[in-house]
């Protein structure tokens, strides 16, 4: 799903490049260091979209050059801008890297 805007929605990709779309997790990786994750189920909904033009033209470096995430179904959550890379796991991404590190859950 393309729209003539520029978008296009997230689910694309993981099909587009054979990845596991039954893997629990996307994480998207910014230029700037930043990195985020969000669920499969929000990364393959219809509404889940990268945006690559603004107005017609390439994105700009001020809105989020190459591409950002928008996810118009989660309110107040990341929106993610300069995404150079998008991987998938079964991992909880924060914990990739971290050996010995624990989740504390708060009750």
């Amino acid at each position: 799903m393309r729209s003539a805007d520029g978008r296009r929605a997230l689910l694309q990709f993981p099909e587009a490049c054979g990845a596991d779309t039954t893997a629990k997790y996307v994480s998207l990786h910014c230029a700037d260091n930043y990195w985020t994750s969000i669920d499969m189920p929000t990364a393959l909904h219809a509404q889940t979209l990268l945006t690559l033009t603004y107005d017609g033209q390439v994105l700009p470096p001020k809105y989020g050059f190459p591409m950002k995430l928008r996810m118009p179904s989660k309110l107040g959550y990341k929106n993610p801008k300069h995404i150079v890379a998008i991987s998938v796991t079964n991992k909880y991404p924060w914990l990739l890297g971290k050996p010995g590190l624990q989740l504390v859950r708060w009750s």
